[in-house]
């Protein structure tokens, strides 16, 4: 397209520069060895003449040092660089302080000079920091791209120390963007920038030559707060960089240790809080981020057959095992933070040689420490009215589920999904909302992920503008049947699911799955948790969800039919007389596809 305008465009036209630098750009973003060869030779003969407007040479200006600077990378001489670098100095010249475009070409000048060694340390970074003093001033988008090109400069010279004062200021350029309340496509614009930023700020902090893990800790969990609430549609909250004794606050108000896990390209960490507010990290150099998605590929979709146990043990080899080794003896409850993409894994139940994790804690998640003291705060909510439904026609076991609620929490109305308008107006009182139906992620707009309903479908940008439930927060939110969330092209290295969302809306406990589950063992699942939960001694939700799982697994054919005969009973009678004694014996549900998908964010 571009190069067919440009043959269109005579030689003497005042139009022709654009044309040659819009060319120019298009060889660029393709990038191949002889796309920038040509474009480096377009854009030199358009430059060398008199032709085109000041905006077009100094754009031509840009795009040249941009192309030269990426040959330079591949190692064609260190003339291309000084000629890069030379390029993005005119662009620079060329463009007004007060212009828009001044901290990007500052920011790109800088870049070039550091990268290949045409300025003093000190040279580059007053420079960045120019850039990023003026995106500040003039669009805090730009601030956030300069911001993330310092850091990413310093880190690749070594200069952790820069990288992280880069990152708290990419960071500060988040939490303007997000309190800005901007429209979709300016959110995806910005947040699509910062995906995974906060992982990278936190392993900046640990690469110092003293290692910061409390201030790792603060970066990582300001960075997920903003990037969470921005990607629901923005909060107008500021998430402001925690303080060493807000992070004491936080230990102090948890019964267990606290574990953020977070993965960047070089390598992956897990942050603990100890109960003095202190902070500890391990090392997971196989936490990778091309190793999350791979792990969160095997999810799409999940099937029982023995497909997760390679997942798993992974799981605790590469990551929950350095993690355990470094838990207080006699720890029993541990709260795991997983940043990015990691949500999507599975962390409760990866496997060694001595079980699962769960065999060991009880294990909860939350989004953000935010959302975990806002559940410590809330635990004890009242638990009327209640809010639940199921969809019987397309989950037919849904009606078992929704009669351990009617008898042990409260009545309930079986036999129909109620519309959209009806769950709207009891959300906001109800202390338990359960909801047995279908549900989808939107993988690029988390706010549109959404719950079919009788007459159409429930976002989760219609619950969230509903009234906040803080102040009266719901005290446990069930969604039985929903389907998990998929790694995005908006937000490649995060992931934002339904449960999550509520979470953040304000439930205190929400118990969601992470892949499509079978409705039978569902129902199973469900009935014996509000069992075990609303029956003395009355065990936290944790407690209760971790000892049905636990149990689930281990139940044998005969122990189900006794327990639940109206499902297993026609199992049975199919099952010949000489075999019934090897049926009755059999595990049905000991594969991790059964009982591994139920998470409980919150408390």
């Amino acid at each position: 397209m571009f190069r067919d305008a440009l043959a269109d465009t005579a030689p003497d036209s005042p139009y022709r520069l654009r044309g040659v630098v819009n060319l120019g750009a298009a060889l660029h973003s393709r990038g191949s060895d002889a796309d920038l060869a040509e474009a480096a030779d377009l854009l030199r003969g358009a430059l060398d003449g008199a032709g085109g407007n000041a905006a077009d040479r100094a754009e031509g200006f840009n795009v040249l040092a941009l192309v030269l600077s990426d040959l330079a990378d591949r190692a064609t001489g260190a003339a291309q660089a000084a000629a890069a670098f030379d390029a993005a100095r005119a662009a620079l010249d060329a463009t007004g302080a007060d212009s828009p475009l001044w901290p990007e070409r500052m920011s790109n000048l800088a870049v070039i000079a550091g990268d290949h060694g045409l300025a003093s340390a000190e040279q580059v970074n007053r420079w960045f920091l120019a850039a990023v003093d003026a995106a500040d001033r003039i669009n805090r988008s730009v601030a956030l791209y300069t911001a993330g090109n310092w850091a990413s400069s310093a880190e690749r010279a070594g200069d952790w120390p820069t990288a992280v004062t880069a990152y708290h200021r990419a960071l500060d350029a988040m939490g303007a963007l997000d309190r800005a309340q901007l429209n979709r496509r300016d959110r995806e614009r910005w947040l699509s920038a910062a995906t995974g930023l906060a992982a990278r700020a936190g392993y900046a902090a640990l690469s110092t030559p003293t290692p910061q893990p409390a201030v790792a800790m603060r970066m990582v969990d300001r960075g997920q707060a903003v990037l969470l609430a921005t990607a629901l549609g923005g909060t107008g909250v500021d998430h402001r960089a925690r303080s060493a004794d807000a992070l004491a606050e936080v230990a102090a108000a948890v019964e267990e240790p606290v574990v953020v896990l977070a993965a960047t390209a070089r390598g992956g960490y897990a942050l603990l809080l100890d109960h003095d507010g202190g902070v500890r990290d391990v090392s997971l150099p196989a936490l990778t981020t091309d190793r999350v998605r791979r792990w969160a590929d095997t999810l799409a979709p999940a099937r029982p057959g023995g497909q997760l146990t390679p997942l798993l043990t992974d799981l605790w080899n590469d990551v929950l095992a350095p993690v355990v080794a470094r838990l207080p003896s006699g720890t029993q409850r541990l709260a795991l933070v997983p940043a990015g993409s990691i949500r999507l894994l599975p962390l409760h139940a990866a496997t060694g040689p001595d079980g699962s994790l769960l065999d060991r804690f009880t294990v909860s998640y939350t989004p953000n420490l935010d959302a975990m003291l806002a559940a410590h705060r809330s635990g004890d909510a009242p638990l009327l009215p209640v809010l639940a439904a199921g969809d019987s026609v397309t989950l037919p076991h849904s009606d078992l589920e929704l009669a351990a609620v009617a008898r042990y929490v409260g009545s309930v109305e079986r036999g129909r999904l109620p519309t959209v308008g009806e769950v709207l107006d009891a959300m906001p009182a109800a202390g338990l909302i359960h909801l047995a139906c279908h549900g989808t992620a939107d993988r690029d707009d988390p706010a549109r992920s959404r719950l079919r309903l009788a007459d159409g479908e429930l976002s989760v940008r219609q619950i969230l503008d509903l009234a906040p439930r803080h102040d009266r927060p719901a005290r446990l939110v069930v969604l039985s049947a929903c389907e998990s969330a998929t790694i995005g092209d908006v937000l490649p290295d995060e992931a934002i699911f339904l449960p999550v969302a509520l979470a953040e809306w304000g439930a205190a406990a929400v118990v969601g799955t992470l892949w499509r589950v079978a409705d039978e063992s569902t129902a199973i699942l469900v009935r014996t948790f509000y069992t075990l939960w609303r029956s003395p001694p009355y065990p936290p939700v944790a407690d209760a969800l971790v000892a049905v799982q636990r149990a689930l697994r281990r139940m044998t054919n005969g122990e189900l039919l006794d327990a639940h005969p109206e499902l297993f009973a026609r199992h049975a009678e199919n099952v010949p007389p000489r075999y019934r004694a090897v049926w009755e014996s059999a595990r049905r549900y000991q594969d991790p596809y059964y009982w591994a998908p139920f998470a409980l964010i919150g408390r």
